[in-house]
This record gives structure tokens, C-alpha cells and sequence, in this order.
């Protein structure tokens, strides 16, 4: 999980956060982006039992967790912003 935060920063050096990182809150949006694609009747369990891999695996959700979009969120760019709590 940090290794892909760790990623995500080192390739777009423009992001930056503005606030504590709500690791729960994080982990929460990439359970429901795969509960989403999947319809898993127990989206937790079967999150936890993927690979860790970009593609496929719960690295690749957790990256689009942090880069979804939001007005709330408390990682930023220089205008943008991008949802992390």
C-alpha cells in the first residue's frame, strides 16, 4: 500500500499532500472501486486475497482510489485536486 503511494508520487512529482493520509479511508475507496467490478458478495475478503500487482491486483485499485477525482480530497497539484481521504 505505501509502495504504491510511494510509486504514484516518485512519477508525478506535482502531487504533494496538504493534510494527514487516511491510509483506512484509502483502502476503503479500493474495496468499493473493486466491489464495483467485480460484485463481490464479500468485496474485503476478496480484496485482501488478490495478488499485489498493478493490473489485477489490489495495487492497481489503490492507485485509482488515490487518483480519483474529489473536492474533498487533500492531495493536490497545482490546481487540481485528488481524493485520498
Amino acid at each position: 500500500m505505501l509502495e504504491a503511494i510511494n510509486v504514484l508520487l516518485k512519477r508525478n512529482p506535482e502531487l504533494r499532500f496538504d493534510q494527514l493520509l487516511d491510509i483506512d479511508s484509502l483502502i476503503s475507496e479500493a474495496v468499493k472501486l473493486f466491489q464495483q467490478q467485480t460484485n463481490s458478495k464479500d468485496s474485503y475478503t476478496d480484496f485482501y486475497k488478490l495478488p499485489i500487482t498493478l493490473v489485477g491486483g489490489s495495487t492497481g485499485y489503490m492507485i485509482r482510489a488515490m487518483k480519483n477525482d474529489g473536492t474533498d480530497g487533500n492531495m493536490t497539484t497545482n490546481t487540481n485536486i485528488c481524493k485520498i481521504s
